[in-house]
């Protein structure tokens, strides 16, 4: 559970900044709010263990 967490207050919350600006766009944005552009997954969860537990939460949510 607190993989969701810590992914909502690292990404989601960030997202909401630019939320005016990808609706009028029609773009994700990632480069404008994190700096980098491609998969937001392998980007955030790197190591072979957050992905794990990113997948057992995933799964306990299910």
């Amino acid at each position: 559970m607190t993989v969701c967490i810590h992914y909502s207050n690292r990404i989601m919350w960030k997202t909401l900044g630019s939320l005016k600006d990808r609706v009028r766009d029609g773009t994700h944005r990632w480069k404008q709010r994190f700096d980098f552009e491609g998969p937001i997954f392998s980007h955030f969860f790197q190591t072979e263990d957050a992905m794990n537990e990113l997948i057992v939460v995933c799964m306990a949510l299910v």
